[in-house]
């Protein structure tokens, strides 16, 4: 059994804010969930509080490539301080001006349709990794994991070991069938940040090839909030369809839901019925 337990913690009703970490790392905050947040100022006074239930060594690891991020290290600076918070940040575009304890930079070298490659560097040490996911994005959520593994001990060429065999999971960028070189593809995008990243990541692995992208909204009102920068990310790709939105958690008590159709949506009809399930259960 090991000593370490790691988890996600999810931001939605601040259920976040029922754990302690002694390690946190944040990649991103974004505006998400508008059916609970009212604003980016909310997201970020939460992810504060998050902060501040550092215990322990109190080890903070943080991507210098989010705004949001930068803002909060900027109103917490004096608190990290006096709380002896270790404050290690990583980035590929935007290095912060902050009092780090130790800092990272990362540079992309390649992306294929197999495989990202980046170098990491931290002052005069050099190391290069080779990760079995591609794109950019990828390579931005394996630094986070990197750093938090050398802070714990591990071998860098575990790591190396380890990145390099890792192949992606259900739902990420999951390349489910190639049919006479037509190639389909799951990803669990439903934010306008993930869905340009996502196609940002198929444009730079495949480049040249025509992308159709199918989106399915997710809840009326991310829909309604992001209803712009969705248009703009899914420009990235040659060809749009966009199906009805699913409506997760706003179906509301008394309200009456009819799924029409003679093909195949007897599948939204359970896809509803588990949202609710699982809210019930959680509430």
């Amino acid at each position: 059994m090991s000593k370490y337990f790691v988890c996600e913690a999810d931001e939605f009703n601040n259920n976040f804010l029922h754990y302690s970490p002694s390690i946190a790392l944040i990649n991103n905050i974004e505006m998400d969930h508008p059916e609970f947040f009212k604003d980016i100022s909310d997201v970020k006074n939460s992810s504060k509080n998050f902060i501040k239930k550092l215990t322990g060594p109190k080890i903070l690891i943080i991507n210098e490539d989010s705004t949001a991020i930068r803002e909060i290290l900027s109103d917490l600076k004096d608190w990290l301080k006096e709380e002896n918070v270790k404050v290690i940040g990583y980035y590929i575009d935007n290095k912060l001006d902050f009092p780090f304890d130790m800092e990272y930079k990362a540079e992309l070298i390649s992306n294929t349709p197999d495989y990202s490659s980046f170098k990491l560097i931290n002052g005069a040490k050099e190391n290069i990794f080779k990760l079995g996911l591609i794109g950019k994005h990828n390579v931005m959520n394996s630094l986070g994991v990197l750093l938090t593994a050398l802070e714990l001990g591990v071998d860098v060429n575990s790591i190396k070991n380890s990145f390099e065999n890792f192949k992606v999971i259900g739902r990420r960028l999951e390349l489910i069938a190639d049919i006479e070189d037509i190639k389909i593809f799951d990803d669990f995008a439903h934010h306008p940040t993930a869905v340009a990243t996502t196609l940002d990541s198929i444009n730079l692995s495949y480049p040249g090839k025509k992308v159709f992208a199918i989106f399915e909204p997710h809840q009326l009102s991310r829909a309604k909030l992001f209803f712009n920068e969705f248009a703009i990310a899914l420009k990235k790709a040659d060809r749009v369809i966009i199906t009805k939105p699913f409506l997760g958690r706003e179906a509301k008590s008394g309200d009456l839901i009819i799924v029409f159709g003679a093909g195949d949506s007897y599948k939204l009809s359970r896809k509803i019925l588990n949202a609710l399930s699982d809210k019930s259960i959680s509430t």
